[in-house]
């Protein structure tokens, strides 16, 4: 086997493998063989068809069996031997050299990083440590995730989670494309704009209010806090 590499750019390559027409013949005749104790033709008892007329009716099979073989024995092996590292599959084809077989092999290659200097660099190691306010935060952190709701039949008041459904009117223009429907707010959560969830606190179940809250400069109905769930639970 001959193996010759061609750099085409700074990482691909052009890799071109030459097998012996010997190599191939052997292997096709071994083919040859095995076909022959098997196949069956018109007027030939099995295992007594002629080597020549199996070779006629089977021989292009054969080779293409038999280069395939070749290339998945050879590819990895070729490799090797020129110690390349590819970064992916290649495009594999047939050359046109007519004495044994040839195929070429095109891929990528990772690039090759040197890293220079790295004997001078200081590298300073971060020290964490985790103390008991860290511990309290996250366990109080936890606890507002995992917390569940009862029901319950007095007025709203800080703390509890409403469904409501609503719509926002400014200067004539309804900013929140109709009514919002089912939306879920823990009061006192700070999800709604300032002075929202305040206006919730004393109504029940049933009950409807209208109210005016100002915006903060910049506030768009596509940013204000509206378009979003409330996920916690108490």
């Amino acid at each position: 086997m001959q193996v010759s590499v061609e750099k085409t750019s700074e990482l691909s390559r052009k890799m071109t493998v030459s097998i012996p027409d010997a190599v191939v013949q052997e292997k096709m005749e071994t083919r040859f063989k095995t076909l022959a104790r098997t196949v069956k033709v018109d007027g030939f008892r099995p295992g007594k068809v002629p080597a020549s007329m199996v070779k006629k009716l089977y021989g292009d099979r054969v080779r293409n069996e038999v280069t395939g073989d070749l290339i998945q024995s050879t590819y990895f092996e070729a490799l090797q031997q020129q110690e390349l590292n590819p970064a992916g599959h290649p495009h594999i084809h047939p050359s046109e050299k007519t004495e044994g077989f040839e195929y070429v092999a095109e891929f990528e290659v990772y690039p090759e990083i040197a890293l220079d200097g790295v004997s001078g660099l200081q590298i300073e190691r971060p020290n964490a440590t985790v103390e008991e306010s860290d511990v309290d935060n996250m366990i109080e952190k936890l606890r507002q995730q995992k917390k569940t709701w009862n029901g319950v039949e007095r007025a709203a008041q800080e703390g509890d989670k409403v469904l409501i459904h609503f719509s926002g009117v400014c200067e004539g223009e309804n900013f929140t494309d109709g009514k919002v429907e089912n939306y879920q707010v823990e009061i006192g959560g700070k999800q709604m704009i300032p002075g929202f969830e305040d206006e919730l606190k004393g109504l029940s179940a049933g009950e409807s209010k209208t109210f005016s809250v100002t915006f903060r400069k910049n506030t768009t109905a596509k940013n204000w806090p509206a378009n979003r769930l409330s996920s916690k639970s108490n």
